[in-house]
């Protein structure tokens, strides 16, 4: 019988070794705590040590579950994503988060849901400066589409205020261009060649950081 116990615990000791060396889930861990509470002897260090992993491990969850939207695209309207009002996170952040989770060892279905938004994102950060730097040559309508696109991330990205301020520019040199090319019948009125100028001003005063007029 005493070898029977001390098999048994040797061969949790070992289960519960490679679960704090590797990236369980949190059923895992509550699963072999509750065999370890249930083994004749104590083996408080052990037990700490796993209570701890599972401690963290809830405290990411947690966290990414207060950070990222239930749904991975949600509808924000241009003005919620410039403003910056902290209700989305970060790129940046949500990098953090899955650092944070290699550093504390866990595997859950958050893992999976915030590493696909995170490459998503990372893959339209790709398409959007790819399309940029083909400069006056880069399509309107596809950079309208990434735009739109860029704003139904549940994640901030610095590059969707980037590309809000070269499709505004585009716009406004594609307007320009109908007045300036409408033929020698309908020569423009300076007021609305002034206006063009004071919008084109305006368009340069609020260009966001990284952007090519910034």
């Amino acid at each position: 019988r005493v070898k029977e116990m001390v098999d048994a615990v040797e061969t949790w000791e070992a289960r519960a070794a490679a679960l704090l060396a590797g990236s369980p889930g949190t059923r895992q861990i509550q699963a072999l705590l509750a065999e370890g509470r249930a083994l004749p002897v104590v083996l408080q260090a052990t037990m700490d040590r796993l209570e701890e992993k599972m401690r963290l491990a809830q405290a990411w969850v947690e966290k990414v579950r207060r950070a990222v939207p239930a749904r991975k695209h949600t509808s924000r309207s241009a003005d919620t994503a410039a403003a910056g009002d902290g209700t989305v996170m970060d790129l940046a952040d949500a990098r953090g988060l899955l650092a944070e989770a290699d550093a504390v060892g866990v595997s859950a279905k958050e893992t999976g849901g915030l590493t696909s938004l995170v490459e998503s994102a990372e893959g339209w950060v790709a398409r959007v400066r790819e399309l940029i730097a083909y400069g006056a040559e880069a399509d309107l309508d596809l950079l309208t589409d990434l735009l739109s696109e860029g704003d139904a991330m549940p994640v901030r990205i610095d590059e969707v205020a980037v590309l809000r301020h070269e499709v505004a520019l585009r716009n406004w040199a594609v307007r320009c261009g109908e007045v300036l090319d409408a033929g020698p019948d309908k020569k423009p009125e300076l007021s609305r060649l002034s206006a063009l100028l004071k919008e084109l001003s305006a368009l340069r005063q609020r260009a966001p950081k990284g952007s090519g007029s910034g």
